[in-house]
């Protein structure tokens, strides 16, 4: 590996050859759930351990996203065209695709902690090696299971004319993983960790934001700007805008929320993003609809409606599939 961290790619088979030479043909890749996983990379990695039987490649990652393809005749003759207008340009997963066509190779282990509800009906060897662990101790049981590449999709942009880049997805989980791999090699341990740089991954910041050497490769350049996986978007109702509206008052500035994904999540943060940036206006919607004189002892003790000043908190997962839905609305 290279002995200068943050050297930029934009050659994924060159990266996957320095991750081979350096690590060896045992490689236990973790990477996050959902939309923070390099695609092309892991597509490259999983090619090599498919024409080299040698390599021995072990999977660790949780609800990996797939288009809907159908079951039935009639299912995939519905489903294809609005798969292929919804997701154009996302790319998808060849490990998942052999997957479940029960191509996986031999020499190819994946474990799953989190997946689709009903997802693995029918497929003893996804249930089989369902990894029985949850979110806060998913970098723990990765090490125990002896990881030793890390790869997540990551936003850049500049900033004070330095090219910064930002943990997009799952924040606390990645910066654990990098940390606990760092150690790892203090330790003498070959161990190898990239990031996958896509412009249109939303850039979070805090400290989701990092520098180049985070990452001992990262893999950048147009080809890895593709679409991001994006869930078609709900109309929001006006029932669930003013449930929305409702919520958006029992949450106090600094507050957690859990934050789904739908038409309700949606019209959730619409009344946060009404009552933060239109405060005047939200105040007035609040009287004229009768909230605040039937809720003003709840909204009192357990809510606020000021401007916030410290921000409001979720899962990222959420946030940022939210994030990117209202990107690709306004795009």
């Amino acid at each position: 590996m290279n002995e200068k961290p943050g050297i930029i790619y934009d050659d994924v088979k060159k990266c996957v050859d320095e991750v081979i030479n350096y690590v060896g043909k045992d490689i236990t890749f973790s990477m996050t759930l959902a939309l923070g996983k390099p695609v092309l990379f892991i597509n490259e990695l999983y090619r090599r351990a498919k024409e080299d039987p040698e390599i021995k490649l072990r999977i660790i990652t949780a609800l990996t996203l797939e288009k809907p393809k159908g079951h039935s005749d009639l299912e995939k003759r519905f489903l294809g065209p609005l798969s292929d207008r919804v997701f154009s340009g996302v790319p998808e997963f060849d490990f998942m695709l052999d997957f479940r066509a029960g191509k996986l190779s031999k020499n190819v282990e994946v474990l799953e902690f989190f997946c689709k509800a009903g997802g693995y009906l029918g497929s003893p060897e996804a249930q089989q090696n369902h990894l029985a662990t949850n979110y806060t101790h998913a970098n723990r049981d990765a090490l125990a299971l002896g990881a030793n590449v890390f790869g997540q999709l990551i936003g850049y942009r500049d900033i004070n004319g330095k090219t910064m880049y930002s943990m997009s997805c799952n924040t606390d989980v990645c910066l654990e993983a990098v940390q606990n791999f760092k150690k790892l090699r203090a330790k003498g341990m070959k161990v190898a960790i990239i990031g996958e740089a896509n412009k249109k991954m939303p850039f979070m910041y805090g400290d989701a934001v990092v520098e180049a050497d985070t990452y001992d490769i990262i893999l950048q350049g147009p080809q890895y700007d593709y679409e991001l996986f994006c869930p078609p978007k709900d109309p929001v109702a006006l029932p669930d805008h003013m449930i929305g509206l409702n919520v958006s008052t029992l949450i106090k500035d600094g507050g957690t929320i859990q934050v789904g994904i739908g038409a309700l999540g949606d019209a959730i943060v619409s009344g946060l993003i009404l009552r933060n940036d239109h405060n005047d206006l939200y105040q007035k919607i609040l009287q004229k609809s009768g909230i605040m004189k039937r809720y003003e002892k709840l909204i009192s003790e357990w809510g606020g409606l000021e401007f916030s000043r410290r921000g409001f908190m979720g899962p990222p997962k959420c946030l940022l599939m939210l994030l990117c839905r209202c990107i690709k609305a306004k795009s």
